[in-house]
């Protein structure tokens, strides 16, 4: 019989700049905060996500020093996943198949990042490698400058002016407020975010999710397993993942894709979930999530926002953009609303949530599907 696998704990440090902070400092932060009851119990496994420390901590080899920190002797496996701002997705397919193929029983992933000990020309620097480095990183376009590119077609192709992509940053800092582990925990008005520094025109400084270190952690269970972790039955879905080419045009397919895959998987479709968790790394790739996949007319995503359960704890806009640590914020907030713990905004009878999480543009999406059983 085919091994099911459950999300059993979960854990989180607040996005901040920690600059007193080091890998094995974070790391450290948020499996402390895992119950005694996963502390003790057998992992067989460590699988982290990150996607920049060799280029911000000097850092390789993530994996192997948890391993040897938490003292879980020789015989548990390290792993380390990079695939950009996609990395913690990654992390949860690598975890996922370890335990679906019967070869772990519990798996603890783990997501780090720093990234707040550098001005940010060199950190944009940094991320514009996920670009190709031919045609794009080379001859000197960063994330920003395609981000606004595309908003520059969304706008043309839906005639929408600056005030429309404003809602979504407003919508994101309300619920943020309430989480205690975001990062900018304030609330926004419309004056505020259209008079904000302009980035790339017309990107403004509240369309980008800010950059900033966190970890976070979640632990995976086989069906034998979790009831001795965790009374909680919070089933994962397969992880499915898309990759399309970044064209310029004002669509995100990979995000789409990926969402669709994953409730086909599972024999759901839209329509079931009860609460969705995107990767907003700028307004219009949010606007164009929910157009892509259905949830709105075209064009029309950021008008309806207030009618769709999205992003409850900010998103990366508000809760902070951890790098290749996002895809576990996700995961361990969409656990916290499933099993009824997160402190923060909350909505009624949540009994199915999609995650989805991609790189900073959407080059590859992966999305799974959590569901209480």
């Amino acid at each position: 019989m085919m091994v099911k696998v459950f999300l059993t704990a979960a854990s989180t440090f607040k996005v901040g700049r920690h600059y007193n902070m080091g890998f094995g400092d974070l790391a450290a932060e948020v499996i402390s905060s895992l119950e005694s009851s996963v502390r003790s119990s057998q992992i067989d496994a460590v699988v982290v996500a990150s996607a920049y420390p060799e280029k911000t901590g000097d850092q390789v080899m993530l994996a192997s020093k948890v391993v040897t920190q938490m003292g879980l002797g020789d015989r548990v496996m390290g792993l380390r996943t990079e695939q950009g701002d996609a990395s913690g997705l990654v992390a949860l397919a690598v975890g996922y198949s370890l335990v679906r193929a019967g070869l772990a029983n519990n798996v603890l992933l783990l997501g780090m990042e720093k990234q707040s000990e550098f001005p940010s020309r060199r950190l944009n620097d940094i991320v514009a490698q996920n670009l190709d480095e031919v045609y794009a990183h080379g001859v000197g376009l960063t994330n920003h400058a395609v981000a606004a590119i595309l908003m520059r077609e969304h706008m043309k192709r839906y005639g929408h002016d600056y005030e429309y992509y404003a809602s979504w940053p407003i919508t994101m800092h309300e619920n943020g407020k309430q989480n205690p582990h975001a990062y900018l925990d304030f609330k926004v008005n419309l004056e505020t975010v259209k008079s904000a520094q302009v980035v790339s025109e017309p990107l403004r400084l509240f369309d980008l999710a800010p950059r900033a270190d966190g970890a976070a952690a979640v632990l995976l269970s086989s069906d034998e397993f979790a009831p001795k972790v965790s009374d909680s039955r919070v089933e994962v879905g397969p992880v499915c993942s898309s990759t399309i080419r970044v064209d310029y045009e004002p669509r995100l397919l990979s995000a789409a894709n990926s969402m669709r895959y994953a409730l086909d998987a599972v024999g759901l479709s839209m329509s079931d979930v009860d609460l969705f968790e995107v990767h907003d790394s700028y307004s219009v790739m949010a606007s164009m999530i929910l157009e892509e996949t259905g949830l709105t007319p075209p064009g029309r995503g950021l008008e309806l926002l207030q009618h769709i359960p999205i992003n409850l704890g900010g998103g990366l806009k508000a809760r902070g953009y951890p790098g290749g640590a996002t895809g576990i914020y996700q995961l361990a907030e969409m656990y916290g609303h499933l099993t009824g713990t997160f402190q923060g905004r909350k909505v009624e009878n949540v009994e199915v949530g999609l995650v989805q999480g991609m790189s900073d543009l959407g080059e590859t999406s992966l999305a799974t599907v959590l569901r209480v059983m």
